[in-house]
């Protein structure tokens, strides 16, 4: 079985986070952090970019979700993207996120 090791990279100019591998509840603390990071470094916008995630648990899907409610709380909207047809497109699609693919 393939190791899908949890990563980000944080691209500036784009004012976009990209995740890739499985996100579990081993990796939950470096998400959070990841996206509290990328939080600090935008203005009134920040792309959140899972199409490489492989594993997206309800867990995760939380941290997400109260990442965007507090971001909003502090003027900024946080968007999810994946691209249509990957797993995490589809879990965002029934979990009821708003995503773009």
């Amino acid at each position: 079985m393939a190791e899908h090791r949890f990563e980000s990279r944080w691209d500036a100019p784009g004012r976009c986070l990209y995740l890739q591998g499985e996100i579990d509840e081993a990796t939950l603390p470096e998400l959070r952090r990841a996206l509290d990071e990328a939080l600090q470094s935008v203005g009134d916008t920040l792309w959140v970019d899972l199409t490489g995630v492989v594993h997206l648990p309800s867990s995760a899907l939380g941290v997400v979700a109260t990442t965007r409610r507090d971001a909003a709380g502090r003027g900024t909207t946080v968007h999810l993207r994946s691209e249509v047809g990957t797993i995490s497109h589809r879990i965002l699609r029934v979990s009821g996120l708003p995503v773009f693919g």
